[in-house]
């Protein structure tokens, strides 16, 4: 009897330290997985679809002397609701209990600049997660991360004037409009070699279908016709690109204008 009171009380121990452990699992989960990863990092230009939004880090500086770390954030509404009143919540590897105090600064309604103040000195990574405040329930668009290792440093921090803000932002623009530029053209080459080769192969049918009758030369003339539609096709196609290239022209040149009216530091 004695025997199996005291197996009853071991079964009794372990199975009270088990559900401790557990229960000390969840509580300390909640501070840990709230914290980047040393290593996480969001890759710049890269846009993240969120429910409502698309979120992009478009540059990242830490300014090492005012321990400040400032982040570069693209917002593009995926909704017709109501423009977001954004805040940030901001975490830091080394000690995630930390409430930083972000300043989210709207330059244009798809740009904002984060600014992060008091990161420690040997700072490993951080979280930026964007909450819309406007929303019923603080919706938020999920997390994005910048690692030390990924983030330049630069020694001092000069403060800017918006205009400044609103030229990167343009510069962006900018340089988009150029990518898609050069994307047209790209698909431009490329249904010019298909109308190449399609007129070549059809020469060729023309020269064939001097010496068939019957079926095959029905067959022969009706991919020559073929082509031919294919041709005209493409050529619209091709004209259409060259329309969107020179919009996306005119377009780089009115953000130049723009750009050329700010007054910069």
């Amino acid at each position: 009897m004695e025997l199996k009171f005291k197996t009853k009380g071991a079964k009794y121990k372990v199975t009270t330290a088990a559900i401790f452990l557990i229960l000390l699992f969840f509580l300390t989960s909640r501070i840990t997985f709230n914290a980047p990863a040393e290593d996480e990092n969001t890759d710049l230009r890269i846009p993240i679809d969120f429910d409502s939004v698309t979120l992009e880090m478009t540059d990242r500086t830490y300014f090492s002397e005012d321990n400040l770390l400032e982040i570069d954030l693209m917002v593009t509404e995926n909704s017709s609701q109501l423009p977001p009143k954004l805040k940030a919540v901001v975490k830091e590897k080394s000690d995630p209990q930390i409430n930083y105090n972000p300043e989210l600064i709207k330059i244009r309604d798809d740009f904002y600049v984060l600014f992060v103040r008091g990161l420690p000195k040997d700072w490993k990574s951080v979280s930026v997660q964007v909450i819309d405040e406007n929303s019923d329930d603080d919706s938020t668009f999920g997390k994005m991360y910048s690692s030390a290792a990924k983030t330049k440093t630069v020694d001092v921090f000069v403060k800017k004037n918006r205009d400044f803000y609103e030229a990167k932002y343009i510069d962006l623009k900018i340089k988009d409009n150029q990518k898609l530029i050069q994307e047209e053209k790209k698909k431009q080459r490329k249904l010019n070699m298909e109308i190449t080769q399609l007129r070549t192969q059809s020469s060729s049918l023309k020269k064939d279908i001097e010496y068939q009758i019957g079926d095959e030369k029905s067959q022969t003339e009706s991919r020559i016709q073929s082509n031919s539609e294919d041709i005209k096709s493409k050529n619209e196609t091709i004209q259409e690109s060259e329309n969107t290239c020179s919009e996306l022209l005119k377009r780089i040149e009115l953000l130049k204008k723009r750009k050329s009216h700010l007054v910069l530091d």
